[in-house]
């Protein structure tokens, strides 16, 4: 579980400013700043983050798996008297590629298996039958025998493999900024959630 915290100051915007400036109690003023950062975050992901990172389904011709909309709708905040935070639920992992570039290892196995193929694409290697480690030149795989696939560089028994998975002892993910809101995109959101408590507040003074 991940957690982005909103932190404002009374230097950031108008409405921000004079409401910290002037309530005693920040709860309610947090509750509102915590439901637009998560409305923010939800809608950046399934909207901006999710349509534009399916490269690797698009290169095998693969179904994307939806990995990123679940995320996006697993998004949840909170708050309270001190702030308020974005809570980014399941299997958030992805995420901190925000910060930097992010290295995956194997955690119970010697491998990692990078699908190679569409129907390997979003399925694990084990849910695949007949498959068998052989190495190519360099590099190890996962493949399938099957008259449909290429012939083996330099074999001279005439199989024919498709390669389903690449072996990898570890692979380095770059960094990606964009798979969550910037900066400016929670202030905006927080200055919005304060400027329409000041109006409910000054329309309640005036009724």
């Amino acid at each position: 579980m991940l957690e982005i915290t909103i932190k404002i100051d009374d230097t950031v915007t108008q409405a921000l400013k004079f409401l910290l400036g002037d309530l005693t109690d920040l709860k309610p003023l947090n509750k509102r700043i915590a439901d637009a950062a998560e409305v923010v975050t939800r809608e950046h992901i399934l909207f901006r983050a999710a349509p534009t990172r399916h490269t690797t389904a698009d290169r095998l011709g693969a179904q994307p798996t939806g990995y990123l909309t679940r995320r996006g709708n697993a998004i949840e905040s909170a708050s309270n008297a001190e702030g308020a935070t974005v809570t980014l639920g399941g299997a958030p992992e992805i995420f901190a590629r925000v910060e930097g570039p992010v290295t995956i290892k194997p955690v119970n196995s010697q491998y990692l298996t990078i699908p190679a193929s569409a129907q390997a694409y979003g399925r694990r290697a084990r849910e695949m039958q007949g498959l068998k480690p052989i190495r190519l030149g360099r590099h190890l795989a996962l493949v399938e025998e099957s008259d449909s696939g290429r012939p083996i560089k330099g074999d001279k028994s005439g199989r024919k493999i498709v390669v389903h998975y690449w072996l990898k002892e570890s692979v380095t993910l770059p960094q990606d900024r964009g798979l969550l809101p910037s900066e400016e995109q929670y202030t905006v959101a927080a200055e919005g959630a304060a400027a329409d408590m000041l109006r409910e507040d000054l329309a309640q003074l005036q009724s």
